[in-house]
């Protein structure tokens, strides 16, 4: 089913539930391939608030929003986001894209350029070097700097 509804022209949101160690994160597939719009991803926040909100922000995507890097995001009035570009070397290695990749892989395709979602801290201030948990001690920051 993950598949098949990119393949029918829409997208899909992986949400990945992590261990006490790590943080939840999710992300889009699909938004390249069928809106030529780079994929979304939020880390940090439980899974299934993260994939809703990247549910909610594909939609916006598959309707003709373009996000682009600097743009400030805010969800339902309380969730205060900043785009960010993902780092290529985060992209080619990390674990975090694992699904997104065997589903493109399956297909000959690589994993494409990708947005992060950063949260802005307390004072409404987004962290500015990559790598930085800055706003939550949950969130790794893959952006460029």
């Amino acid at each position: 089913m993950f598949r098949t509804e990119i393949l029918a022209g829409s997208f899909n949101v992986a949400a990945v539930f992590a261990d006490e160690t790590g943080c939840d994160w999710a992300y889009s597939v699909g938004l390249d391939r069928n809106f030529q719009h780079p994929e979304l991803l939020l880390v940090g926040l439980d899974a299934s608030l993260a994939g809703a909100v990247i549910e909610v922000l594909g939609k916006q995507v598959s309707g003709g929003r373009l996000l682009m890097p600097g743009d400030n995001v805010q969800i339902e009035g309380c969730i205060c986001l900043q785009v960010r570009e993902v780092d290529l070397l985060w992209l080619a290695r990390s674990e975090v894209f694992e699904l997104g990749r065997a589903v493109m892989g399956s297909w000959g395709e690589r994993w494409p350029e990708t947005l992060q979602l950063v949260q802005a801290d307390t004072r409404g201030g987004f962290p500015t070097v990559a790598g930085t948990l800055g706003c939550s001690p949950r969130q790794s920051v893959l952006m460029l700097n």
